[in-house]
């Protein structure tokens, strides 16, 4: 009989702790656009950009969360998709990036096709965009980050680090020769 109800505290104690403990989630930072993005001084001149919503054939890019090691999903801010998150990032910063320009705006369609993140620290983004003028890039980033061992902390940081790697896509954007030609 002893052993019997040492077996159960043990069972008692185990399911206790999953319940107590629970799932932890982790939010992605909120977006809010550089001001910086316009003031690059040797950049082409552009035109207006606009962009359609972009599509993934990624299933963790259309989902609103990603597991994190078995701790917890990474979510948007909004509850939108990942690429929904993605696409008013390009948005933002690119309405900023030509407010001053004149003429039609030129429209950009982007179908993600790599999204995926290790915790251990690092995200990869890739974005294939079709522009109105008939241009098309790739825009791919990986962006690293330094994370931790410990579960719970390794998931914080690495959804605090989509914003970054989400910026680091938009740089690789307006640097990138084949893209500014989408724009022009």
């Amino acid at each position: 009989m002893g052993y019997f109800m040492q077996s159960l505290f043990y069972v008692f104690l185990a399911t206790s702790a999953l319940l107590i403990g629970g799932c932890t989630s982790f939010v992605a930072p909120d977006f809010a656009a550089r001001t910086s993005t316009s003031s690059q001084p040797d950049r082409p001149a552009q035109r207006r950009v606009t962009f359609e919503k972009f599509a993934s054939n990624v299933s963790a890019a259309n989902a609103n969360e990603v597991m994190c090691r078995q701790v917890g999903p990474i979510k948007t801010p909004g509850g939108g998709s990942f690429a929904e998150y993605l696409h008013s990032i390009f948005v933002q910063e690119f309405s900023l990036a030509a407010s001053d320009t004149e003429g039609p705006p030129v429209m950009l369609t982007g179908s993600i096709i790599t999204f995926d993140h290790g915790s251990i620290g690092w995200w990869k983004i890739g974005v294939d965009f079709k522009s109105s003028n008939g241009n098309e890039a790739s825009i791919e980033t990986l962006y690293r980050f330094h994370s931790n061992w410990y579960g719970n902390k390794a998931c914080e940081l690495t959804a605090n680090a989509l914003l970054p790697a989400a910026r680091s896509l938009v740089t690789r954007a307006l640097e990138s020769p084949g893209f500014v030609k989408l724009t022009q």
